[in-house]
């Protein structure tokens, strides 16, 4: 998803008229001055380079195996400065919480980007960046890599889960992000184990740089105009 800048272009006439009076005809003078405002705009791009699904746009995955999918974010090469986030929802959470019930220390086990090793739904990217849960904008979540603070929510009646990344440095022209590289189908999953499809949804979302504080300020006012 595209978000660009709203800008106003104005044109202002300034007019200076002199007026001679007497018994002569009037001489009179007049000058212009146009001000010009050009608009600038925030464009991105959303693309996975590395995935290839069939032809319905479904990947059929099987348990134990890794499947590449790296959704990337670029900045086109002539978008102004811009903050970034992107989401990445995941579908059918009640069946994965009841795979992912327990690990062998009886602990729950989060099956999403905060989990390492064979239970690891995805990674690479920034899913593989170093963890520390923190809170910034009164709001609890991770820091990853100090550059990227990530959250999480679940929607029961959805029956999904969504992961929010906000890339806190401002972003510029031709910079990349790419938010994972693979998709790993755990062993645990069988046949049933999953009613339907399950589905990976990512979107992307740039905001201008230019006026707001944080990224956080900027995605605030990005959903307020929503």
């Amino acid at each position: 998803m595209k978000k660009k800048i709203l800008a106003i272009t104005l044109c202002i006439a300034m007019l200076a008229i002199m007026v001679v009076s007497g018994t002569m005809a009037y001489f009179t003078d007049t000058d212009a001055k146009t001000n010009t405002f050009t608009m600038g705009k925030v464009d991105i791009a959303l693309e996975e380079p590395s995935y290839v699904p069939a032809d319905d746009g479904k990947l059929k995955v099987f348990p134990g195996q890794s499947y590449p999918k790296d959704p990337t974010v670029t900045v086109a090469a002539d978008s102004e400065d811009c903050y970034l986030v992107a989401t990445v929802t995941v579908n059918k959470l009640a069946n994965l919480n009841d795979l992912y019930a327990t690990d062998t220390t009886g602990i729950k086990q989060s099956w999403g980007l905060s989990l390492t090793g064979e239970g690891k739904l995805i990674s690479g990217g920034i899913a593989d960046y170093t963890a520390v849960k923190a809170e910034e904008n009164n709001v609890s979540g991770t820091l990853l890599n100090d550059t990227v603070f990530m959250t999480y929510s679940e929607d029961a009646a959805a029956d999904t889960l969504t992961y929010t990344f906000y890339f806190k440095n401002i972003h510029h022209a031709g910079e990349k992000e790419v938010l994972f590289t693979n998709v790993n189908i755990p062993t645990i999953i069988d046949n049933g184990d999953i009613d339907g499809d399950l589905d990976i949804i990512v979107n992307a979302y740039a905001i201008q740089a230019v006026g707001f504080n944080n990224v956080y300020d900027a995605y605030a006012a990005y959903i307020a105009q929503e």
